[in-house]
């Protein structure tokens, strides 16, 4: 398969919501991380204003994810995949038992959904644009009532 095929892309994708965003050890985690983003990779989601810039913030990030949401488990409904883009839409499940984005664990089993967009460059990923339910995700974890 080559870089920056379709192919490549969607795979990409696929191990990223799989080896990444659900996998229970970071040491795993971290490797994948290696392996698919660039090192000037920047994650942009609305409840980080400016974003988290480098693979080093990111893991960082996901450290902070996975202390809050230790069994969190990201789903695809739906994916495509282009030559340099990629989109998909997922579902996220999981038990509030650590600090997130401030707020304190409710031991609440808390869901999310939302769009990833993915762009590619050199067979790796450069960037990724969220767009969650951000007011629904802040609703669930009791900042709004």
């Amino acid at each position: 398969m080559a870089a920056d095929s379709k192919e490549a892309n969607a795979q990409m994708v696929q191990r990223y919501f799989t080896e990444v965003l659900s996998s229970a050890r970071l040491d795993k985690a971290w490797n994948s991380i290696d392996e698919l983003m660039r090192p000037d990779f920047v994650f942009r989601i609305s409840t980080i204003p400016g974003g988290i810039r480098g693979i080093q913030a990111y893991k960082e990030f996901l450290r902070g994810l996975k202390t809050a949401f230790p069994d969190g488990v990201f789903s695809i409904d739906k994916q495509m995949a282009e030559t340099t883009r990629a989109a998909a839409r997922w579902n996220f499940r999981g038990t509030h038992n650590g600090e997130f984005l401030g707020v304190p664990p409710t031991k609440k089993i808390i869901t999310d959904q939302g769009i990833d967009i993915f762009h590619f460059a050199g067979g790796k990923i450069t960037d990724i644009w969220a767009n969650e339910d951000a007011f629904g995700l802040l609703k669930q974890l009791g900042v709004f009532h």
